[in-house]
């Protein structure tokens, strides 16, 4: 994934992370098989091992993704913390990021517990990924959990540096200049403008809907291909088109896309 794709990423899982930590659970088990993608946005799966937050119990997890206190051969209170969740999301990011993870570390994590700890004390080769990204990851891959950000604070810098637009960042919404009237052609591209969870615009009654109902595929921004059906324009996005998508349930199933994303299907032609 490039930067904002990551960013992104970030941000949908540790939205998540505030919210179980908020009600005094922790994950456990976060890995990149353990983040679902969706249109514009990733879900955290798999709560087989949640817990109630520094209370002991049977430490569980994936080889590899253990944290530097969960291999000290001592079952504490500090192995079920929230900042165990952090640790292993920075590694979930760096591997997302294009990092293997004996590279991550400089030596095998599934090996003998003493050296993976010596590793990590050393600190994470982050070296491939770029400086704002590494602001993020770091931080969570601090060998003493007092030194991790908390959940809130980790999702508060990413916001921060999310690219204006982006409807997730801090306080880019408010910047947004309002579209210009009358819209522009639809040729016109929203690059410009992010995704993130649109609200379905309704058009001027009366207004007509130019080939709703067309059946398209669009590329979102994870690369990822989607087909779905046109159920109108998005007038506060010129040169957008809204698609529900046909694989996803529920009400935020419906997503805007600029043209230029459409790879089959002619949304508005006729």
């Amino acid at each position: 994934m490039d930067q904002n794709q990551l960013l992104d990423l970030a941000h949908d899982i540790l939205s998540a992370l505030v919210a179980i930590h908020h009600v005094g659970l922790v994950h456990l088990d976060l890995k990149p098989d353990n983040v679902m993608l969706e249109p514009g946005k990733a879900r955290l799966i798999d709560f087989g091992l949640v817990t109630k937050a520094n209370e002991m119990g049977r430490l569980g997890g994936t080889p590899g993704f253990f944290t530097p206190e969960q291999l000290d051969d001592v079952i504490e209170e500090r192995d079920f913390a929230p900042a165990a969740d952090l640790f292993k999301l920075g590694v979930t990011l760096a591997i997302a990021g294009g990092i293997r993870l004996v590279d991550l570390w400089g030596t095998d994590p599934r090996g003998e517990d003493a050296a993976v700890r010596a590793a990590m004390k050393k600190g994470a080769e982050l070296g491939e990924l770029k400086p704002a990204l590494r602001e993020v990851i770091a931080p969570m891959l601090a060998f003493e959990p007092r030194s991790r950000p908390t959940a809130a604070v980790a999702l508060q810098r990413v916001r921060e540096l999310l690219p204006v637009g982006n409807s997730k960042g801090s306080g880019n919404d408010a910047t947004l200049p309002s579209p210009p009237e009358p819209s522009p052609p639809a040729e016109l591209s929203a690059r410009a403008v992010a995704q993130g969870k649109p609200m379905p615009a309704s058009p001027p009654a009366g207004e007509r809907q130019p080939n709703v109902g067309a059946r398209v595929v669009v590329v979102d921004r994870l690369g990822l291909d989607w087909t779905g059906v046109v159920v109108g324009v998005d007038s506060k996005r010129p040169g957008n088109i809204l698609v529900k998508h046909e694989s996803t349930r529920g009400s935020e199933n419906v997503r805007s896309y600029p043209l230029n994303q459409v790879v089959r299907g002619a949304p508005l032609k006729g």
